[in-house]
């Protein structure tokens, strides 16, 4: 019919329901026809074309029925008593979803036309609508969970939300009438508060209500929003905003879902399927709900802090965990919502900026005035960690701050959209000042490395944003609306940005004051290095943009801002590296001339020198740091801008010295840069900067000495290693100097070069002796003989230097690193001013990005910058070099580092690898007697590291000079004695030691063991050519370990003066373990003898164990170092591992490992470090290759280290005291990876007295196990046929079963969830697999006792634990049937339960068929029984994921059922075992009499070819007798379901007289069956009902065949057993609906009876004719097809296949042996012996043809 016909056929259907009182089932029908009905219609609507379009007299006229429905539903509830009963509402409620759902349809094709004629169905809404919420809200007996009553919400909404879009169409007067009558504000503001106070008091239910409440909310938020954003709409939003409960509960509902929103939606988009409901045009209704006017009060109400006794809680400061959370999620809204959207939907994009930024507007401005607190509550901080978490989320929405800007300036999207320049431009405003206001109030700065690079990340969109609203404010100068918005936000952001770039600087500088013990980790430093760079670029380029007319203190705090921030990179640096001499890097050269050439245009260009140094002393000081480091970054800045060089030296002197903490930074910051570079050293020399500093060090006094003596970092070793370098640089002045290059002779030079060095000696003497620290007079007495002594030769060093550095060649030189300085930025012009230009800060980051075409090096961010770097000369002077460049570097790579460059020529044109071993080896001794520099030792250890990268990579390749058997046998000796003095010179150290000269000894002795590492690798590679003797004669350098080794590790496990944390010391551990390592390797090759004299001589067992003792105790107490100790503690731990595990495993060592094992705390401690250490390595080693990256330690070699030496014997007493429970114990640790070991323990863990068992004292502790197991189980593969580990592997899978089987004994756990039950099934089906395999196993192995017994004990465990697991998913699928599903299931939770149930049926069928039957014993019944059980539980999952037993099952249902009759026919049935079955084992009787029931409902063809099982049936029924009662109520509720589920089920059980026994059952079972014929949900007489409803519906084929003579009665018989069949189930129905349900124990009898004696006769009748139709031939043939069909669809088609093994799955085509039927290609077969064998037993053959045709008609159609 058409769509009009069809909507007036459910209206009058939907009439006549409401007058009369049908059932639920006929209620539910036609609401599921309504629904169809709809999505019918709207699919034509949306399409365009197609179907028939509802005309305007039919909407006119299903307005005005739906009108009538409305009252008479109105009507039907006042009439209801109170409380109503559950049922009556129930199909109350259908009724009105179904007059809903209809209404929906039609507003879906509404016409401006129609909108009110057919808009009276509103009432629908504001009628039955609004009295089912106030019943749902009120009556305790009524009310539902939410998930149930979503589509009676979910109807309304939508019809209401359509309805008002409808009414915006229409023109002034049409809005106006349905305001006024058919929609009053009063009506929609009483349904709404309805339907949300309903929706608040809901109850939970965790499985389905969380979604179903946001779909609903979801669905609210879009109908409030047109209530209270449009204009039409004002007397809504005025009635919202007056009513009593309406805005609470709107906050109420609104706000968590916006929170979830805000996380949900920054998910990629593929892990969004299950909450379709959040979009961002929900999320964006919701924030316009909360920010309107309408909820201003319940929102302040809801984000304001509990009020305080004295009344003052609004003007303390304090900001409430609502109002912090909502600005939260105001705040990542507005960070992650999609801007790309902008070029496709600009209007929807607009609208979304706006309501978000409504939102943050609203918030920020509530926490603006809550911050503005008293100032004793500021400075005590007493909303600290408040504020903080506050100014973090403000920090992460900043960077989105110049994207939305840049969509609103010229030629953006939003360009014309008036209304969103000023709602953004007010929100970034308060943002800005909250944030402003933040920092203000609790003087707040960064407190963590990854802070700092967010700080700046933010304080860079803070500049831009500024430049971009420059640029906004020229567009709207005619809008004072949006002139002032802008105007206020341009303040606003040129505040903050100065207040945010003081943090990363303040953060830095104390970093860098407290000392930095271990280097920063390199993202961390990239991270930070980048975003600085990003802000300087940013600065710089605001500084040349503004204009500079007059200079006030705005000008200056960005100037001052900027230097700061170079002086912050310079501090990250630092920290980063711990030496100033590394050099800095390109980008730190790009931030140096960006810099020089800011402060030349602005500063000394623009003639502002002398008012910046008179005025402002601080900007002084770091104006005098920057220009220093500048000169440290790259030093070409100093020769090619000599103003800022004079600049600096003016700075200082206006300085004076006068504010101490920062002149302490300018100090260090000046004497870092000198050190870092002799040009700056000598320009400070040459402009009196250097002879200016040293008279305010001189005149410090006790300032002067903290700078002078601190420990790490002192100004007077900064100053004398900046001396130090001009010294080094004087062959190039001597040089110059004789050739007459410079004003002075070489003499003069020789003699000022001896006399610095000389001073430079005695200097550095002092300092030795002193340790660093020196008092006030002696700080002032080294600044003295710095100025007096060493600058006079100083200065004439750094003249000639200069002389020559200005020359015209050197002067081009610097041209072209300036160059290259400049061509490493986005843009190469330093003079850039685009604030804006490009996404990042180095070359070629950003769209409009673009290179030069000659030189193809430098970037520029447009034309404009590239011509005027073109026109003032800069580029052109150096493109061609800059080209030559690139060119000679594409010919000649460079290596990674500049260090390793320059040391690997270094050592390539001196000597070869012996020679420079000897040199170090003399140079280590040298350092060693005397008092070398931290920066000596740290090169001589840099070279030594160098060393052995070239000797073990010459090694690796099998080239390059090999060391002589001579050079191993001295360098062992030499190693031998450097061990000694090492040793000696450690003793001779008090304690506390210094740790000065702790970490100077310290890079001695990891020198010594990395070039004892690198002679090992080379013994290693080369090992055919050395003998045992050389061996040993190298071995000697062991002492290195055993000797200063071991002193050093016991020192860094008790001295807490010398303590680092464990990253700093990684390279000392690394460095004695892998020297360990490879000396036990190459002693392991040599003979006997060479084993035993290492063993007793160079290394005994007391030594190794002595020094792998203080080595495990120093990793266990290192301290803790957040940052990177994790990292550095997997290296060191895997690489114990691999020594400790040589130690314990090989034969040699059998001393060690005994030494081991008797030691006091190596064991304990070694447990400490190994045990995280496998658990995480079984928690990565399951990562994907690419995601395992970042743990390069973890590796499957490094676990099996580990695993090895846990379950070794050396650990076995600490491991059986790891994991025994304590005296009181609440935990039982489980470790997968020492299965054997473990599961033993466990097992004699687990078998506790009965008393415990029953109380259940460790069930949770048991359960955690057995989840270990089932995972476990489910992941094992295969077992492997290796003689070697058969045995162990057979030991270790049965003892995993035993311990499975003794936790399901001790506790009687079972299922405790859906996704359990698959990991069960899954287990049990492993454990099937398993028992198959071990049987082939144990045919290879007869001769081979040891192997054999391991296999049969694996054997017999797996097959005891696969029937106990199996119970497990049985027991649950029952309980949950029973105690009712009040919603379905999720799909992916049934899709999951039917896959994993299938997949273990399928093996229990095939091992069933593969088992003999020689003899029936327990066993054999417990596995039968299993299998009938699985189906049993497929069949309750059906029902719960489904409620409603008349539903298809599907094909894999089909599929089991085939299976298991085919099974119980060759197991049961052809065996002869029937008998046996039904005279033994009752419960057994009753599964199996369930399961023959279910399979007909699941495949009906089953019960018309295996005539033999129907008649089993009926024998089990008999046999049963109802003796045992739980599992006789199981058996007639899946009889009985089953029966309603399919007429074959009932036809079979009334012609076999098992429905007669099952009725005589239930009427004589008393209280048992009233229970089951009264129970409200599913009750037995209702489904008996409904099963012989189903024979009365299937009269007509009866009647067709007996009008035919094809039945043993005449069509007047059939006729008259209709009709008597239709009577009694009129009166059963109408006894159940007066009862409600519930039934006495008489009136339970009185029913059993009625359905015996008089339904069952005219049942009998029709029974015997179907089944006489369904018995002919042709409808056998079509069994046997539909039977093919089923088996079609398994793994195997062949139902009596015994390959428990074959298929990686249940269903067809799964597993890598399947092959299909070349004929029909339908059936799958696991191999070719199984369809040979169902093609011989003519199963397949009879219906080859048939299948192929129908999947021809499938393809075509």
């Amino acid at each position: 019919m058409s769509q009009a016909t069809e909507l007036r056929a459910l209206l009058s259907k939907l009439s006549q329901h409401i007058g009369s009182a049908h059932d639920e089932h006929a209620s539910l029908r036609l609401l599921m026809r309504a629904e169809r009905w709809r999505e019918t219609v709207v699919a034509a609507a949306k399409a365009g074309g197609g179907g028939s379009v509802l005309s305007p007299s039919d909407l006119e006229t299903a307005g005005e029925r739906l009108d009538r429905i409305a009252g008479r539903l109105t009507a039907a509830c006042a009439a209801l008593p109170s409380p109503a009963g559950f049922q009556r509402v129930r199909i109350w409620q259908m009724h009105l979803t179904a007059a809903c759902i209809l209404a929906d349809g039609c507003a879906n094709v509404l016409s401006p036309a129609t909108v009110l004629t057919f808009g009276r169905c509103v009432t629908l809404v504001l009628g039955p609508g609004r009295l089912l919420f106030n019943h749902l809200a009120t009556d305790s007996g009524v009310a539902a969970t939410l998930a149930c009553q979503a589509a009676n919400y979910l109807s309304q909404l939508r019809l209401m939300t359509l309805l008002s879009i409808r009414v915006r169409r229409c023109d002034r007067k049409g809005r106006d009438e349905w305001t006024a009558q058919l929609a009053p504000p009063s009506a929609v503001v009483a349904w709404l508060e309805a339907a949300t106070a309903a929706l608040v008091l809901a109850h939970p239910d965790p499985s389905q209500t969380a979604k179903a409440r946001a779909d609903v909310t979801a669905q609210l938020a879009s109908l409030i929003h047109i209530l209270v954003t449009v204009e039409y709409c004002t007397p809504y939003a005025a009635a919202i905003a007056v009513s009593d409960s309406l805005p609470a509960n709107l906050v109420t509902l609104l706000v968590p879902a916006i929170h979830q929103a805000a996380v949900v939606l920054q998910l990629p988009p593929e892990r969004r399927s299950q909450w379709r409901w959040c979009t961002w045009d929900c999320a964006a209704d919701m924030a316009a709900i909360l920010s309107s006017n309408a909820l201003a009060g319940a929102l302040k109400e809801h984000v304001s802090p509990p009020a305080q006794d004295d009344d003052a809680g609004s003007c303390t400061g304090e900001i409430s965990s609502n109002a912090q959370r909502l600005l939260a999620t105001a705040c990542q809204l507005m960070a992650h919502v999609p801007l790309d959207m902008a070029d496709e939907t600009p209007s929807l994009l607009g609208l979304q900026l706006r309501y978000f930024a409504a939102l943050l507007s609203t918030l920020c401005l509530h926490a603006v005035v809550a911050v503005q607190a008293p100032t004793q509550q500021q400075l005590a901080g007493q909303w600290g960690t408040q504020h903080r978490r506050l100014l973090q989320h403000l920090v992460q929405v900043l960077p989105r701050l110049p994207a939305t800007l840049q969509l609103l300036v010229q030629g953006g999207p939003l360009q014309h959209q008036t209304t969103c320049v000023a709602d953004l431009s007010r929100a970034w405003a308060l943002a800005a000042n909250l944030l402003q206001a933040l920092l203000a109030s609790c003087r707040m700065t960064v407190s963590s490395w990854p802070e700092l690079s967010a700080w700046c990340a933010a304080c860079t969109a803070l500049l831009k944003g500024h430049a971009l609203t420059a640029e906004l404010a020229g567009q709207y100068k005619s809008q004072p609306k949006e002139q002032d918005a802008i105007s206020d936000l341009e303040a606003a952001l040129g505040r903050s940005a100065f207040h945010l770039a003081s943090g990363p600087a303040t953060f830095a500088a104390g970093q860098c004051a407290s000392g930095c013990d271990a280097p920063l980790p390199a993202a961390t430093v990239s991270a930070a290095e980048t975003a600085l760079w990003d802000l300087h670029t940013a600065q710089c380029r605001s500084a040349h943009r503004q204009t500079a007319d007059r200079i006030d203190d705005i000008w200056y705090c960005n100037l001052d801002s900027t230097n700061q921030t170079l002086l912050t990179a310079w501090r990250v640096h630092q920290c980063a590296n711990q030496d100033v001499s590394q050099p800095f890097g390109r980008h730190g050269a790009a931030m140096a001339a960006a810099h020089c050439q800011m402060l030349q245009a602005v500063v000394c260009n623009a003639g502002h020198s002398e008012a910046v140094l008179q005025q402002r002393i601080l900007f002084c000081m770091s104006l005098a740091s920057a220009i220093a480091v500048c000169g440290a970054m790259c030093p070409a800045v100093l020769t090619l801008y000599p103003a800022l060089v004079d600049l600096q030296h003016r700075a200082l002197v206006a300085d004076d010295g006068q504010a101490s903490h920062k002149w302490v930074d300018m100090m260090l910051c000046m004497a870092q840069a000198a050190a870092a570079s002799p040009h700056v050293t000598a320009h400070m020399l040459a402009s009196g900067a250097m002879e200016t500093m040293l008279q305010q060090l001189e005149s410090s006094g006790a300032l002067g000495a903290a700078l002078l003596g601190a420990q790490d970092g002192s100004l007077a070793g900064l100053l004398a290693a900046a001396y130090q370098a001009l010294a080094c640089t004087a062959d190039d002045v001597l040089s110059a100097a004789s050739g007459g290059n410079t004003a002075v002779t070489a003499e003069e030079l020789q003699d000022a070069q001896r006399s610095l060095k000389a001073v430079l000696d005695s200097l550095n003497a002092d300092l030795g002796v002193s340790g660093g620290g020196q008092p006030s007079t002696a700080a002032a007495a080294t600044a003295k003989v710095l100025r007096e002594e060493a600058q006079p030769a100083a200065g004439q060093l750094a003249a000639a230097l200069l002389m020559l550095w200005t020359q015209p060649d050197q002067r081009k030189e610097a041209a072209l690193e300036l160059a290259h300085a400049s061509a490493a930025r986005s843009c190469a012009y330093l003079s850039c001013s685009n604030v804006c230009g490009g996404d990042g800060p180095a070359a070629g980051q950003g769209v409009g990005s673009k290179r030069c075409s000659q030189c193809h090096t430098a970037y520029y961010c447009g034309p404009a910058c590239a011509h005027a770097d073109w026109r003032q000369g800069r580029h052109g002077r150096v493109c061609k070099a800059l080209a030559g460049a690139r060119q000679a570097a594409q010919q000649q790579p460079s290596p990674s580092s500049s260090l390793i460059r320059t040391a690997t020529c270094a050592v390539q044109r001196t000597m070869s690898q012996a020679t420079e071993l000897r040199a170090l080896l003399s140079k280590l001794s040298q350092h060693i007697g005397s008092s070398p520099s931290q920066i000596a030792s740290l090169r001589l250890l840099m070279r030594a590291q160098l060393w052995w990268e070239t000797v073990v990579a010459a090694a690796e390749a099998g080239g390059g000079s090999v060391l002589s058997p001579s050079d191993f046998e001295g360098a062992g000796q030499r190693l031998d004695r450097i061990a000694g003095r090492l040793t000696a010179a450690w003793e001779a150290v008090p304690s506390p030691a210094d740790f000065q000269r702790f970490h100077v000894w310290q890079m001695h002795f990891t020198a010594a063991c990395i070039l004892a590492e690198g002679c090992a690798n080379v013994i290693r590679a080369t090992a055919s050519g050395l003998t045992a003797a050389t061996v040993l004669a190298f071995g000697r350098c062991v002492t290195l370990v055993l000797g200063p080794g071991r002193l050093l590790l016991s020192h860094l496990a008790t001295d807490s003066g010398v303590t680092a944390t464990l990253t700093h010391q990684a390279a000392n551990y690394l460095s004695q373990l892998r020297l360990m390592t490879l000396l036990s390797t190459r002693v392991l090759r040599c003979d006997r003898n060479v084993r035993d004299e290492w063993t007793t001589h160079l290394a005994p067992p007391s030594a190794v164990v002595t020094w792998l003792e203080a080595a495990a105790a120093a990793v266990v107490l290192a301290p803790p170092d957040p940052s990177q100790t994790a990292e550095a503690k997997a290296d060191v731990t895997a690489q114990l591992a691999s020594v400790i595990k040589i130690l314990v495993t090989i034969q040699y060592c059998t001393p060690y490992a005994a030494a081991i094992a008797v030691s006091d705390s190596l064991p304990a401690n070694l447990m400490t470090l190994l045990v995280p250490a496998i658990h995480h390595a079984a928690v990565v080693l399951q990562l994907p290759p690419e995601r395992q990256s970042q743990w390069r330690w973890c590796t499957w070699d490094c676990a099996a280290d580990m695993a090895a030496i846990l379950s070794s014997t050396a650990l076995a007493g600490a491991l059986k005291e790891h994991v025994s429970p304590p005296a009181q114990a609440d935990d039982l640790r489980y470790f997968a990876a020492l299965l054997s070991t473990l599961c033993s323990h466990a097992v004699a863990t687990v078998q506790v007295p009965m008393q415990q068992q029953l109380a259940g004292q460790w069930g949770t502790q048991h359960r955690r196990l057995l989840q270990h197991l089932v995972q476990l189980l489910v992941q094992g593969g295969p077992l492997q046929h290796q003689t070697t580990c058969v045995a162990d592997l057979s030991r270790a899978w049965a003892l995993a079963a035993n311990l499975l089987q003794a936790l399901l004994a001790s506790c009687r756990m079972t299922v405790s969830s859906w996704p359990e039950l698959s990991a069960w099934c899954a287990t049990c089906t492993a454990l099937l697999k398993g028992h198959a395999l071990t049987a082939e196993l144990a045919g290879q192995y007869k001769s081979q006792p040891k192997e054999q017994d391991a296999i049969s004990d694996l054997e017999a465990a797996l097959g005891r634990s696969a029937f106990h697991l199996a119970s497990g998913p049985a027991t649950f699928a029952a309980g949950q049937c029973a105690s009712g599903c009040d919603a379905p299931l999720p799909a992916a939770t049934v899709s999951a339960a039917e896959t994993a149930l299938w997949d273990l049926h399928t093996a229990q069928c095939r091992s069933a068929h593969r088992q003999t039957a020689d003899r029936i014993d327990d066993i054999w019944y417990c596995n039968l029984d299993s299998t009938n059980q699985t189906l049993l539980t497929a069949w309750r999952v059906h029902q719960c994921a489904n409620q409603d037993v008349s539903q298809p099952f599907g094909r894999h249902g089909a599929a089991m059922a085939a299976a298991h009759c085919q099974m119980l026919q060759a197991v049961v049935c052809n065996a002869g075992h029937s008998e046996a079955v039904l005279q033994q084992r009752i419960l057994f009787c009753m599964s199996l009499a369930s399961a023959i029931a279910v399979c007909g409902a699941m495949c009906p063809a089953v019960l018309t070819l295996y005539p033999a099982l129907v008649d089993l049936q009926h024998r089990a029924l008999v046999a049963d007798d109802g003796q045992a009662s739980h599992k006789w109520v199981d058996m007639m509720l899946c009889m009985a379901q089953a029966a309603a589920a399919s007429p074959h089920v009932t036809a079979h059980m009334l012609a076999s007289g098992a429905m007669e026994t099952m009725l005589q059952q239930l009427e004589s079972s008393g209280a048992l069956g009233a229970a089951l014929l009264g129970a409200q949900d599913g009750s037995l007489a209702g489904l008996l009902a409904d099963a012989y409803q189903a024979l009365v519906c299937t009269a007509d084929d009866v009647l067709s065949a007996a009008s035919g003579g094809s039945s043993a009665v005449g069509t007047e018989e059939l006729q008259a057993a209709q009709q008597t069949l239709k009577t009694v189930l009129d009166s059963l129905n109408a006894d159940l609906a007066v009862s409600g349900g519930q039934a006495s124990s008489s009136s339970a009898a009185a029913a059993a009876k009625m359905l015996r004696e008089e339904a069952q006769p005219a049942a009998g009748r029709i029974a015997a004719a179907l089944l006489m139709l369904w018995t002919q031939p042709d409808q056998r043939k079509e069994a046997a097809l539909e039977l093919a069909h089923a088996s079609a669809a398994r793994s195997c088609a062949y139902l009596s296949c015994s390959n428990v093994c074959g298929g990686d799955g249940p269903a067809a085509g799964q597993g890598v042996g399947s092959k299909r039927c070349s004929q029909c290609h339908t059936a799958y077969y696991c191999g070719p012996a199984c369809a040979h064998a169902d093609w011989r037993q003519g199963r397949h053959g009879r219906v080859c043809k048939a299948l192929a045709g129908a999947r021809q008609a499938a393809q075509q159609q």
